[in-house]
């Protein structure tokens, strides 16, 4: 018996000791930062400005690898399959994490949960719920009327089919149960265009449309996250104004294979968590529209869980297929 305690104690020692030499020699070469999105974009942005951040603290290059594709599918399969050695890292976003899994069901070619292991969320993005002066609202309820009132006048644009603006809109008609019809565009600027020239009354966009909200040629409603958003912090949520746990917005994370030793994970944690607090990227992030973010390994698998569920129910409703 005093020689099985003996062992034990020995094998505890030894593998204490090397998670420990597995933390202190780490890296000991170039990361790889997968971007599940083309180059030039938001996540692409982000992605970057962590990755130069990274190599410095970390005293080794972080690169970053764009593979777009399949609605983030391709570069977040190649992750899920890449070495768990702490080399090889993803900077997802929502719709590769949570939508597809709805979208894509079976064919799907990794789990979200299943084949990562969450590292922290970086930054969200909220979406704003607009309208062109011409509708006589000044609040979410009075357009909530309105578009009660007078069912089928009302319509409201987004960016495209299962974006965050369309789902968005999904989540308003579920929850305040509204016949209210999506007209998607090829992007974000066209439907501002158009509802800016009164074409469509109504769209959900980012913090990229709150000059044309300044200028007064679009009203803010809402927000669509829990907190009002730094750069227009005048309109109020959607939880404010009458529909708690409204909360629906892009958002962006880093991960790592699923095995990859623990210590890893625990220091990139705590690299990358000091880079979004610190005062420059934080500023960095706002300035662009972004809410910094940053927790524990927990935090972000809590997240991924929720969204799953919440867009499979809008999947559901909004009746969206996978190429749409």
């Amino acid at each position: 018996m005093k020689n099985l305690i003996r062992m034990m104690l020995t094998v505890a020692c030894v593998c204490g000791l090397s998670f420990g030499a597995v933390a202190q020699d780490y890296p000991s070469r170039p990361i790889t930062l997968v971007v599940a999105a083309a180059p030039g974009g938001s996540t692409d942005y982000m992605a970057r400005l962590i990755a130069r951040e990274m190599g410095t603290a970390l005293g080794k290059q972080v690169v970053v690898e764009n593979r777009a594709g399949a609605s983030g599918n391709v570069g977040t399969d190649y992750v899920a399959k890449s070495a768990k050695d702490g080399y090889t890292l993803l900077f997802g976003y929502g719709a590769p994490l949570a939508t597809n899994v709805s979208l894509y069901g079976s064919v799907l070619p990794y789990d979200p949960v299943r084949d990562f292991i969450p590292i922290t969320l970086v930054a969200e993005a909220p979406e704003f719920l607009m309208v062109h002066p011409s509708v006589p609202a000044n609040n979410l309820n009075d357009l909530l009327k309105l578009i009660r009132d007078q069912p089928g006048k009302y319509s409201f644009a987004s960016g495209g089919t299962g974006t965050v603006m369309h789902l968005a809109g999904e989540l308003l008609k579920l929850r305040a149960k509204l016949e209210f019809v999506h007209v998607p565009y090829k992007g974000e600027g066209p439907a501002l265009t158009d509802v800016t020239g009164g074409h469509v009354p109504v769209m959900f966009g980012t913090a990229a449309s709150l000059p044309i909200v300044r200028s007064g040629k679009l009203r803010a409603l809402a927000v669509t996250t829990l907190q009002r958003s730094q750069q227009a912090p005048t309109v109020p949520t959607f939880a404010e104004s009458g529909f708690p746990g409204f909360d629906i917005s892009a958002w962006y994370a880093i991960l790592a294979p699923a095995g990859t030793p623990r210590p890893i994970v625990e220091k990139l944690q705590s690299v990358v968590v000091k880079i979004i607090d610190s005062k420059s990227v934080s500023d960095d992030f706002i300035a662009h529209g972004l809410v910094p973010l940053g927790g524990g390994p927990e935090k972000l698998a809590e997240k991924i869980k929720t969204e799953i569920s919440l867009m499979a129910e809008l999947v559901k409703t909004a009746g969206l297929k996978p190429g749409q």
